[in-house]
C-alpha cells in the first residue's frame, strides 16, 4: 500500500518564481529538476515525464492532452502549463502571471475503493477537510459518467483556503493501472476549477 503523498501547495509558488525566472532569463524550463526539491530533500526532473501536448482552442483556451495518463482538459489560456516528477508521481502545474494556478498531482494507487475522508485522515491526520462531497466530474457528469471525485476545502498557513478535489481513475475493479489525482487551487478560483475539471475526459 503507498502512502498518500502530502502536497505541500509551496513547492507550486516555488515553482510558479522558478518559472517565471527561467522565462525571463531565457534558459529551458527543465532546469526546474535542478533547482526544487521534495519534502523528503530529493531533487525530480521534467526529463523522467512525457510532456503534455497543448492545442489551442480559440483566443481564450487551450486544451492540455497528457497521453501517458490518456486525459485531457481544457484552461485559460492566460495560464502557462508544464509536468514534471515529484516524488513518487507527477505534478501537473497551471499558473498565471497574476498569481493565480491550480496543480494536479498524480500517483499510483493499489487500494481497493474510492479515496474518502477517513482514508486521507489514515496518513493526513492533520490535513483540515471542511464541507466534503462527492461529485461526478467531467462533460457527462449529467449522464452520471465520469470519476467520483471527493471534494472539500482545506486550509494552507502560508497560503489561506484552498479547494481540493481529489479522485481515483480508473476504478481499481476495472483491472487497470489506476492512479490517485490531487487537484488544488486557492478557494478564490473554485468556480475556475469547477469549470476546468467539468472539461477533463479521459480516452
Amino acid at each position: 500500500m503507498k502512502k498518500l503523498s502530502k502536497i505541500i501547495i509551496i513547492i507550486a509558488l516555488l515553482t510558479a518564481m522558478v518559472f517565471a525566472f527561467v522565462k525571463f532569463s531565457g534558459e529551458e524550463i527543465n532546469s526546474i529538476g535542478e533547482v526544487l526539491v521534495n519534502e523528503d530533500k530529493t531533487s525530480f526532473s521534467k526529463d523522467e515525464v512525457i510532456p503534455g501536448e497543448i492545442q489551442e482552442v480559440d483566443e481564450d483556451t487551450n486544451t492540455f492532452i497528457h497521453k501517458q495518463y490518456g486525459f485531457s482538459l481544457n484552461y485559460p489560456s492566460s495560464l502557462t502549463v508544464s509536468n514534471f516528477r515529484e516524488g513518487d508521481g507527477e505534478l501537473v502545474l497551471f499558473q498565471g502571471d497574476n498569481g493565480d494556478w491550480l496543480q494536479i498531482y498524480i500517483m499510483p494507487w493499489d487500494e481497493e475503493g474510492d479515496i474518502t475522508v477517513e482514508r486521507i485522515k489514515e496518513d493526513l491526520p492533520d490535513l483540515l477537510i471542511l464541507d466534503p462531497q462527492r461529485v461526478i466530474i467531467g462533460p457527462k457528469q449529467k449522464e452520471g459518467i465520469g470519476p467520483n471525485a471527493l471534494i472539500f476545502f482545506s486550509q494552507d498557513s502560508g497560503l489561506g483556503e484552498t479547494r481540493e478535489v481529489w479522485f481515483i481513475y480508473p476504478e481499481p475493479s476495472r483491472g487497470a493501472a489506476s492512479y490517485l489525482y490531487q487537484v488544488t487551487t486557492y478557494k478564490r478560483l473554485d468556480s475556475v476549477i469547477g469549470t476546468v475539471l467539468s472539461t477533463l475526459n479521459f480516452d
